[in-house]
């Protein structure tokens, strides 16, 4: 099974994006560079809270925001690339219709998840797993960001008897580090999203998560599996596990 790309005759230099109102026969076109990173167009590599130009990894993640658009007007986009012996077709087209003005960012699809713990500790996230918007195969951070860009999420621990102070993220960030938790106890965590119209609704709590006792070790790391090998080398590869005991793995 193979993961290349077929690029044609020459590496994909830029994309072009191109989108008309619904049922208008205006149409907008923007180029985005393939290889510089520009807003309003971007080509990078996607990474949870910062972008990584220089990261290696299988597949790239190119992306456009386009700006300037109307409020409550439905448009039509598809997407063709370049290289220096010309372009593509255009992709398939989809459509979305952009929210009023006023609307508050629509909830997260799901319950955050536990990454993992220790007795004092939970990182949590709500991260997208797919960039692909009206599908169903989302979790996590609401692709609907309602009258205005998300700005934050707030994180709410529950021990079972009440809510725990309210924790906000670093910014747009789909994850936090949430520490000052009671070793052997239990929690859930809520989370909603932030613009500047006001909050989402509370989406559903995380699964509940018993933290690690005081003095525990971490529990076992998933199963290592061979990534690949010669006649002297192995490369190994495992899951770090949930539970990490009373203190975060070092080693």
């Amino acid at each position: 099974q193979s993961n290349a790309v077929d690029f044609g005759g020459d590496p994909v230099r830029s994309f072009v994006v191109t989108y008309n109102v619904v049922n208008s026969a205006t149409t907008f076109t923007q180029y985005c560079s393939g290889v510089m990173i520009n807003p309003p167009c971007s080509s990078t590599f996607s990474a949870t809270c910062s972008d990584l130009p220089g990261c290696s990894t299988v597949g790239f993640a190119f992306n456009c925001l386009v700006t300037g658009l109307s409020a409550n007007t439905a448009y039509s986009f598809n997407v063709a690339a370049i290289n220096p012996q010309g372009a593509s077709t255009a992709s398939t087209p989809i459509q979305i219709t952009t929210n009023l003005a006023n609307a508050l960012p629509a909830n997260l699809l799901n319950a955050p998840v536990v990454a993992w713990y220790t007795s004092t500790q939970v990182y949590l996230t709500w991260a997208q797993t797919s960039v692909v918007a009206n599908t169903g195969n989302l979790y996590g951070a609401p692709y609907n960001h309602g009258g205005s860009q998300i700005t934050g999420y707030e994180v709410t621990p529950n021990d079972g008897t009440s809510n725990l102070a309210v924790r906000q993220s670093n910014g747009a960030c789909t994850e936090l580090l949430i520490s000052n938790l009671t070793a052997a106890a239990s929690y859930t965590f809520t989370v909603v999203a932030v613009n500047g119209q006001g909050k989402s609704a509370t989406a559903s709590p995380s699964v509940s998560v018993t933290m690690a006792a005081a003095n525990s070790v971490p529990q076992a790391p998933g199963a290592p599996a061979v990534r690949w090998y010669t006649r002297d080398m192995v490369s190994l590869a495992w899951s770090a596990p949930q539970n990490r005991g009373s203190a975060q793995i070092i080693n």
